[in-house]
């Protein structure tokens, strides 16, 4: 059987997940009951979970829906911005062909 995760580990997957990892203490005695809870926010501290806010499902489904629709936008609007300067360019490379023939011809 494996080893159960280690606080970290529980806090960091938490995290990727926007979830609030709750702990409950339950040690013989009350100097026992302060080391474990100094322990818990020491290790909440570095692993940065202390300033995180769980988000409910739908709001992080939401969230990620709004991002990926942005990111469709932008690339579209890139994708139109790079078709007009290759339309852009062939009309230059055209007017100067047709430029070079001419001079050509009169040549």
């Amino acid at each position: 059987m494996p080893a159960p995760p280690t606080l970290r580990e529980a806090l960091n997957a938490a995290g990727r997940v926007g979830a609030i990892a709750s702990i409950d203490l339950k040690p013989a005695d009350e100097a026992s009951t302060l080391a474990l809870a100094r322990a818990v926010i020491a290790e909440a501290r570095a692993a940065r979970a202390q300033d995180r806010d769980a988000k409910p499902a739908a709001e992080k489904k939401a969230a990620e829906e709004e991002t990926a629709r942005l990111a469709a936008e932008e690339a579209a609007r890139l994708a139109a911005e790079e078709a007009k300067k290759a339309k852009k360019s062939s009309k230059k490379k055209r007017k100067r062909a047709n430029s070079l023939l001419e001079q050509a011809e009169a040549e």
